[in-house]
């Protein structure tokens, strides 16, 4: 019988009698054919079956994970550099949960992101980091990176969540029903089977998923894909112990069935260290510990680590390294209870960090541990290809359109809302100027309707922020594992927009237009009917751009609110466009405002070709627009291409932004810092706090 470290994993595909293990030998198993003396011997064929067994499972060989003497260095906008990680080592194997674990800022998610290749670009990496014993990159498919966001569509039920996520990275050359049998076998494996049928995110309804159910949602849409490596970065923060506990147990079933799985903690129980098989115990930026879980409480007792109260060591060390222990015993006297504050008082200071780290690297242990690297360095296992392959471009246009499509018709608070209020701003627009007649004094009052019709609908989709913002958050967290491209995403928003905006422009419009008595003629309404539909998709592409730019949704909401009124003043209604004053407003907001395109091209529809008379005053609607309005040129087609055209720069511009990496805006905050500093010496001592605390607050 194997021991309680080595996991026993049978599968029926194997062919006789042998069972996988651990630590990769093969076992004779007895069986009633044979004689119960049966003896253990690694088997010459044990790589083909366990990679046979890989590729039935997983679809694909092995990986094994291991990285030596890893130093990961940042460089400070003043040219220094700062020490992340020192010289740490360590492996992880198939079948295996290795736990990293160490309190804030002591290097766990720095050494998790340089593992699967995604440090800044301000850090810098020493060391060795090995797949199955080479030097070579992650391919797609292979591994899967989470964290303890969960973002998601909200709108989605869990289901349809799984059924887009399917389409999107399983192979296309794969039958529906083949990942249609996948998404419901990892919907039954996660404990989401009664939830499958309910939105994730329902607006206060108490049918929404729980924090928990989240979380797994979010694990079950990436191991759709099949990973045989998982990096989890601190993904049970913010969850009730119970629920931390059944996301961790669900991860070690995962691990079980041949993934190698990677997993940094801040705080951890009893129960969640039960599941780890090894525990690697960071503090700042060093190794305290490397082994098996199971021996590691001992291991801490030995270097002269106790725990004032029934304690497991290793939470206890955590406890002891946040920066916020010491008020925790400063609290406790402040309340009187000496007693429990001089047991909360035995420290872990510096130079106790540093005699852990000297004692495991003493210890028999760590001996042990690196003969292990060496063993499983030695190794050479498969090489990594590209055995999975996303959808095509076409595929993933197509499924983000019914992704966003579904969403915008669901979500009531906002196209819908949208809707509902333009319908019934029109209406009331639309009463006060009934029935316009053809007199000179109506120029005026057909004018300021098509103001705030124009107005209106566009200032409408400042509710709008938020949601994008929401969506470029899902595009960023789902770009982590390179499921879809940019241009899919942009594609997909776009066109599922497209009905709800032109409905949005033609229901309200049919009410003012025809109550009011505007131009006559199909082709005038049809026009302005084009005109209001392609400024709200420019409205909504400069929306995107500033959810882009503003990182907090409802402080986007003022900046957008407040672009949108500097291009309503220089549209040319409010002021005359040869009133505006030149330097600045007119060169460049005028020509930069597409509601001067848009406002422009629907005064040149309704007024061309009317006549307008009062007793013998006489006005055509050329000298209304020449004379009065002096809206010139470009013609009413002319500003409408402009705003196509204005539609699609805000958009690439989108693109552009959402391409940026978050390390990229870090390097340019510190260039930045790096500025302020080198001409630091050329200001005033107030200026030079004010540029030190404005650096502090951007790095």
């Amino acid at each position: 019988m194997a021991e309680s470290s080595n996991m026993v994993l049978t599968h029926p595909s194997i062919s006789g009698d042998l069972i996988p293990l651990k630590n990769f030998n093969l076992l004779y198993q007895t069986s009633p054919s044979t004689s119960p003396k049966s003896t253990t011997s690694p088997l010459p064929d044990v790589a083909d079956a366990l990679v046979q067994y890989h590729n039935e499972i997983l679809g694909g060989p092995p990986v094994t994970l291991t990285w030596q003497d890893v130093k990961v260095q940042t460089l400070h906008p003043d040219g220094t550099r700062r020490t992340l990680l020192d010289r740490i080592s360590g492996f992880a194997e198939p079948f295996n949960l290795v736990a990293i674990v160490g309190a804030p800022k002591s290097g766990k998610t720095t050494l998790l992101r340089a593992l699967s290749g995604r440090l800044l670009e301000n850090e810098s990496l020493e060391g060795e980091i090995n797949l199955n014993g080479r030097r070579q990159q992650l391919t797609y498919g292979t591994a899967a990176y989470l964290t303890s966001e969960d973002v998601i569509c909200e709108m989605l039920t869990v289901e349809e969540n799984m059924y887009v996520a399917s389409v999107l990275k399983l192979p296309p050359e794969m039958p529906m029903k083949r990942k249609l049998d996948i998404v419901e076998q990892i919907i039954s494996d996660l404990a989401l089977k009664e939830s499958s049928s309910r939105q994730v995110g329902c607006c206060r309804n108490s049918k929404s998923l729980t924090q928990g159910e989240r979380r797994r949602l979010v694990l079950a849409m990436e191991i759709v894909m099949r990973p045989r490596l998982l990096y989890l970065d601190e993904v049970t923060d913010g969850l009730k112990s119970s629920a931390a506990l059944l996301y961790m147990t669900k991860v070690k079933l995962l691990a079980g069935e041949g993934r190698t799985v990677v997993a940094c903690f801040q705080e951890l129980n009893q129960s969640l260290f039960e599941l780890f098989d090894y525990l690697l115990i960071l503090a700042s930026g060093r190794r305290v510990y490397f082994g098996e879980a199971r021996f590691a409480h001992e291991h801490l007792t030995q270097s002269g680590l106790h725990s004032p109260v029934e304690q497991n060591l290793v939470d206890y060390f955590l406890q002891t390294q946040s920066e916020d222990y010491q008020d925790v015993i400063t609290s406790m006297k402040f309340l009187q209870d000496l007693e429990k504050a001089d047991g909360l008082g035995v420290e872990v200071p510096e130079s106790i960090v540093k005699t852990l780290e000297v004692m495991y690297e003493s210890s028999g242990i760590c001996s042990q541990m690196a003969a292990r690297l060496r063993g499983i360095s030695s190794k050479k296992g498969a090489v990594l290809v590209h055995l999975a392959s996303h959808a095509t471009i076409a595929t993933q246009i197509m499924i983000l359109t019914y992704r966003f499509f579904i969403s915008d018709l669901r979500d009531l608070g906002h196209y819908w809302a949208r809707f509902t209020l333009s319908v019934l701003a029109m209406l009331l627009i639309g009463t006060v100027f009934a029935n316009l007649d053809h007199s000179v004094e109506s120029i005026q009052e057909r004018a300021s309707c098509l103001f705030l019709v124009y107005e209106l609908l566009v200032y409408m989709t400042i509710g709008g922020v938020p949601y994008f913002h929401h969506d470029a958050k899902v595009f960023r967290m789902e770009r982590v594992n390179v499921h879809y491209g940019a241009v899919a995403f942009l594609a997909g928003s776009f066109l599922s927009s497209l009905f709800i905006l032109f409905s949005t422009a033609l229901f309200p419009l049919c009410f003012v237009y025809f109550m009011v008595g505007l131009h006559p003629g199909f082709r005038y309404f049809f026009y302005s009917f084009l005109n209001l539909s392609v400024s709200l998709v420019a409205s909504e592409g400069l929306m995107m751009t500033i959810s882009a730019i503003v990182p907090v949704p409802h402080a986007g909401m003022i900046v957008a609110a407040c672009i949108q009124t500097i291009f309503m003043l220089v549209a040319g209604y409010i002021a005359r466009p040869n009133d505006i004053p030149r330097p600045i407003w007119t060169y460049p907001l005028s020509y930069l405002s597409f509601h001067r395109y848009g406002l422009w091209g629907l005064y040149q529809n309704e007024f061309l070709g009317l006549k307008f008379q009062q007793s013998s005053n006489h006005m055509n609607g050329l000298q209304v627009i020449h004379n009065l309005y002096h809206m010139n040129h470009p013609g009413k087609w002319g500003n409408l291409m402009v705003l196509l055209f204005m539609g699609f720069f805000y958009r690439a511009i989108y693109y552009i932004l959402i391409l940026v990496e978050d390390e990229t805006m870090v390097k340019w905050r510190q260039n930045l810092c790096a500025l302020y500093f080198q001409y630091g010496t050329h200001v005033p001592m107030a200026m030079k706090r004010f540029r030190e605390r404005t650096c502090a607050a951007v790095t």
